[in-house]
């Protein structure tokens, strides 16, 4: 956001400098192998952009220009290879003073972008000294009203939200906003850590073993012939929407295992060293998890399974799959192992 910074009334603040990520190469299980490496984007300068004027664009938070340019920065299509997307005419809501934003793209609708893409960026508003006592309005998002709780906790008041929503935007005298906190599906460790620190609860021992299941798109098809295997090596079926809250079972867990999808992300309150696999369908392979893991000091394994097409213009990111029972036999073992090992 340096080139906005440089326009009159602008002031641009690096909280976070700009690094390379972590491209260790995680542990394959079976023989398909997962590119992530391709996608470890570098994550640039990160920081606090203060200007007058900005247009927020919900329900993704998308911030314009008084002259209606994107500062795609601030959003998950910063260095996206396809251009950036075609923001809809949407009436615009006047507020006066100033707001603060910490939304981000499809926080609205998507547990792991809320909790890994927007809360974030609380620390970096910190990080640049800016006070969300001294705003008159703040700008947020959540997918459910179940985990509006985070954003109490992190001292975000409830009577100066504006929540984002489809057709409205907002316009404002001030408008403070953050950069995207990482590169697109590349976690910095300072986000799980800051996480942990801010977020974190009380819990017992790491020694859970936690299956997290699919209950919409990208179902493993086959669920009932690994369940025995899971059972067998002492697995409990974990809901992240259930009545106990998933940072408590996470971080009282040794090892996680799960289908790729929002239920994974909350692996950032894992202790160090817990185990992740992640079950991948060849149809959606994105290193989100992966680089998570990696942020947060865990030891990330996969399993690619074969997507299901159906028909239809359904988007081969929705496909159902399939894993392999012999292979993920192998896979459990070997991650009950190390964590069995690394407990003695």
């Amino acid at each position: 956001m340096s080139v906005a910074a440089a326009r009159p009334g602008y002031h641009w603040q690096v909280v976070r400098p700009a690094q390379v990520p972590d491209t260790a190469a995680p542990i394959r299980f079976g023989p398909r192998a997962a590119d992530f490496a391709s996608r470890a984007e570098p994550i640039p300068d990160l920081g606090v952009l203060s200007a007058p004027g900005l247009t927020l664009v919900g329900p993704h938070g998308l911030v314009l220009t008084p002259a209606g340019e994107l500062l795609a920065d601030t959003s998950f299509w910063h260095g996206y290879p396809k251009g950036l997307p075609r923001i809809p005419a949407t009436p615009v809501r006047r507020v006066r003073g100033t707001l603060v934003s910490c939304m981000s793209d499809f926080a609205t609708a998507n547990f792991g972008h809320f909790l890994m893409d927007s809360l974030p960026r609380l620390s970096l508003l910190e990080g640049a000294g800016v006070s969300l006592a001294d705003a008159d309005h703040i700008y947020c998002g959540v997918p459910h009203p179940r985990v509006a709780n985070l954003l109490d906790e992190l001292g975000v008041p409830r009577e100066r939200r504006i929540y984002a929503q489809r057709g409205e935007a907002i316009q404002a005298d001030h408008v403070v906003v953050t950069s995207y906190p990482g590169g697109r599906r590349n976690y910095p460790p300072w986000v799980p850590d800051f996480l942990r620190d801010r977020l974190g609860v009380e819990a017992g021992p790491a020694t859970r073993r936690l299956y997290i299941p699919r209950a919409q798109r990208r179902r493993i098809l086959n669920i009932d012939e690994l369940m025995p295997i899971l059972v067998e090596h002492g697995f409990e079926v974990f809901e992240p929407t259930g009545a106990e809250d998933a940072r408590h079972a996470f971080a009282e867990a040794s090892v996680v295992v799960g289908g790729h999808g929002a239920g994974l992300s909350s692996v950032a309150f894992c202790h160090p060293g817990a185990a992740v696999l992640e079950l991948l369908p060849d149809s959606h392979v994105m290193p989100f998890y992966a680089t998570l893991s990696l942020a947060a000091r865990l030891r990330y394994g996969y399993l690619m399974g074969e997507g299901i097409p159906v028909a239809g213009p359904v988007a081969r990111s929705t496909w159902d799959f399939r894993v392999d029972p012999v292979v993920f036999r192998e896979a459990i073992e070997s991650t009950v192992r190390y964590v069995t090992d690394m407990a003695r």
